[in-house]
Order: structure tokens, then C-alpha cells, then sequence
């Protein structure tokens, strides 16, 4: 019993690599069109993304009656060109916006700091993108490392989010993944659960108007590393807006780390996010909702 659970284990893990290249030479056809959401979807990738912000992409084609208009920003390794041609199956409306064009919306409207954060950081970057287009409409923002299994409609109805003029709403997280620098000096009430992920969110509204975000840009410019932006949005949730989604929404669930077969079937979640040590687990599910292997209830 011991050797086979041993190579079921090494199995699991070992699966990701076969399942990563089925995909790879599996192409996405042409979609139909599908009636409008007033929803926006947000995405930041670079080259080494692509693969995965392919499968997120299709995930939530495959798991919306309504599609959302899709924004991808670039973070300069690829070419909108490229880009473009990629994505050219998904058959509503889906723009790129390359790094530079990103930088120059924040630069004609001063906002220096930001701007500075963004050019030395992805992960400023990342707040620059979700934040411009969140001046002109509300806005979900989503890693390229996330699979949809329902409609983002559940989302809205589950939250305030159908009722507020500015809101920010987040994941959950399992544990504390926080700038050090940045929580003891602005947001020293973020030791406390809930844990916030700023890998799946929703924005409305200017948080740059908030107080102590000029003070925390300009330290971001000093001192930053890759949870910096997370620690920015999970300090702003927790000081004004309070708002996160159910795990059975936005799950990381962690108790199938070993499994063979997709775990996702007959469960609520509207997404999941596959980090840390369960990556190859996202390859697993990709493949299965790419040969449409749903159950009955999360078909649209």
C-alpha cells in the first residue's frame, strides 16, 4: 500500500509535464459568439504566461453563458501583435494594452509614483493595469494560474458588488503573504485573519484618491518585491471596503494535491486558483474541462 501510494504521489505531480503538452498541441478553434456581459475581465501576462493565461482564457469561455470584454496587458516580453493572433479565437470583444501604452495613461495624469512603481516592478504593473482600467468601469482582475468553473455572475450576486459606486472585493488566502515593509509601516492590522490574495479580485473606483497612498508609492518606488501590490490591495480591503468572496467562491483549495482525477466536479466554485505546490494540478484540470468533462450543473 505504501509503494503505490508513493506512485500515485509521483504520478500526480509528474502528470503536469504530459498534460502541459497535450494541450500545447491542441488548438483552440474559432468560439461562437456568446451574448454580452457588461463585466470586464483583466489579465497581466508576459511570454512565459501565455500557456496558462490560454487555458485560464478558455476556462472562462467554457464556463460562461455571458462573456465578458477581456483586457490583457502586456509586460513587455510579447508583442500585442503576437498576442492578438493567439487569442484570436475568443469570439467577443478582447483587447491588448502593451506595457508603454499602460505607463503613458498614468503618466498624462501625473501620477508619478505609480508610474515609477510600475516601470521597476510587475507587480506595480499589475496595479497600474487593474487601476486604469477601473477609472472607467468596474473591473475583475485575474491571475493567469486561475481556472473558472462558473459563471462570474455568482460573483456579483453573492457580494454588494451589484450595489456600491466604488468597491474593492478579494480572495481569500490560506496564510499571510504580505511586503513586510509595507504592512508594519501602513497596515499593521493585516496579522489578523482573513488573509487576502490579490490573484482574483474586483475594483471600482480610484483607490489612488484614498489616504497613504501617495506616502506607500513613493516607499514602493524605494523598496518593493512580489507581494508588494497584494499587500497594497489587502491593506485597502481591510481598512475601507471589508469585502472578500467565500472559499467555496474562490477557492485555493489544498486537499488533492496527489489526485489523478479533477477534483472539480460537483462543487460551487466559481474559480480556483493553483498556486505554491499545487501547480500541476491546473495542467490536470485544464486538460479535463478542455475535452469538456463538466458536470451537468456547471454547463451552460
Amino acid at each position: 500500500m505504501g509503494l503505490f501510494k508513493t506512485i500515485k504521489n509521483s504520478l500526480a505531480f509528474r502528470s503536469a509535464n504530459f498534460y502541459r503538452v497535450l494541450l500545447s498541441i491542441m488548438p483552440i478553434l474559432p468560439k461562437r459568439k456568446k451574448e454580452k456581459d457588461e463585466n470586464i475581465l483583466v489579465f497581466l501576462t508576459g511570454n512565459k504566461q501565455v500557456p496558462m493565461l490560454r487555458e485560464s482564457l478558455y476556462s472562462f469561455y467554457a464556463s460562461n453563458s455571458k462573456l465578458p470584454s477581456i483586457k490583457i496587458f502586456t509586460d513587455g516580453t510579447i508583442s500585442k501583435e503576437k498576442l492578438t493572433q493567439l487569442f484570436k479565437w475568443y469570439p467577443n470583444s478582447l483587447q491588448i494594452i502593451e506595457k508603454e501604452d499602460c505607463i503613458s495613461y498614468h503618466r498624462t495624469k501625473r501620477r508619478d509614483s505609480l508610474v515609477r512603481f510600475a516601470e521597476i516592478n510587475p507587480m506595480g504593473l499589475k496595479l497600474a493595469a487593474i487601476v486604469q482600467v477601473a477609472d472607467n468601469s468596474p473591473c475583475f482582475y485575474c491571475d493567469t494560474d486561475i481556472l473558472a468553473f462558473n459563471s462570474l455572475e455568482k460573483l456579483i450576486t453573492k457580494t454588494s458588488l451589484c450595489i456600491a459606486k466604488d468597491y474593492l472585493c478579494m480572495s481569500r488566502d490560506y496564510q499571510a503573504a504580505y511586503d513586510e515593509h509595507i504592512q508594519k509601516k501602513y497596515f499593521p492590522n493585516l496579522n489578523q485573519s482573513p488573509f487576502y490574495c490579490a490573484g482574483f479580485l474586483s475594483l471600482s473606483g480610484n483607490i489612488l484618491q484614498l489616504p497613504m497612498m501617495d506616502a506607500i508609492l513613493e516607499d514602493c518606488c524605494k523598496q518593493s518585491n512580489h507581494f508588494t501590490e497584494q499587500t497594497i490591495f489587502a491593506g485597502l480591503n481591510r481598512t475601507y471596503f471589508n469585502q472578500h468572496w467565500d472559499d467555496e467562491l474562490i477557492t485555493i483549495y489544498q486537499d488533492d494535491q496527489q489526485s489523478l482525477a479533477p477534483t472539480y466536479l460537483k462543487k460551487e466554485w466559481v474559480a480556483r486558483h493553483y498556486v505554491g505546490a499545487f501547480r500541476h494540478l491546473f495542467w490536470r484540470d485544464a486538460f479535463f474541462l478542455r475535452i469538456g468533462y463538466r458536470s451537468k450543473q456547471l454547463q451552460n
